[in-house]
């Protein structure tokens, strides 16, 4: 899998578990600590996420390592998500 085509799986499935924890884009950097746009550029994978940031995300929503970032179809998953 190319870079181009993680960062664009990651951005997914970032969008994928704000909308599950019923977020918008602003609500989410508020959280993580950036803006709205920051959100945004992730999820359209205009910039590469740094992964300190995937580890907050990923405790944000529950989890507790960044694999689920490179799943296909995570969304789809099992996983059950929590906001903390």
């Amino acid at each position: 899998m190319s870079d181009n085509s993680n960062c664009v799986l990651i951005g997914a499935n970032i969008r994928a578990a704000r909308k599950s924890m019923r977020l918008n884009q602003s609500q989410m950097g508020k959280l993580l600590g950036v803006t709205r746009q920051t959100v945004l550029s992730w999820e359209h994978a205009d910039v590469t996420v740094p992964s300190d940031m995937l580890i907050r995300i990923a405790r944000l929503v529950g989890l507790e390592d960044v694999s689920w970032f490179f799943e296909e179809n995570w969304r789809k998953s099992q996983r059950k998500l929590r906001y903390l």
